[in-house]
């Protein structure tokens, strides 16, 4: 991939949702919803659990819709 057109999307995509993310977090931290210090740190620490939780659901999924061996080999 270029390297313009990555910087592109991780300006566009996952840096943009993180930033928002991490104001969305700091807004909370201040309303005394959550105890947050660096909103960007925590909005990180989300994006990978919840990454982490797709990657599982979706194995879980592949795993559980995988074909069988009628035969039971």
């Amino acid at each position: 991939m270029p390297p313009a057109a990555l910087k592109l999307w991780q300006r566009t995509g996952p840096s943009r949702t993180r930033r928002e993310l991490a104001e969305r977090l700091r807004r909370m931290a201040e309303r005394g919803d959550l105890a947050i210090d660096d909103p960007a740190r925590a909005a990180g620490h989300l994006m990978l659990l919840i990454r982490e939780m797709i990657a599982a659901g979706v194995s879980a999924f592949l795993y559980g819709y995988a074909k069988r061996d009628p035969a039971g080999g």
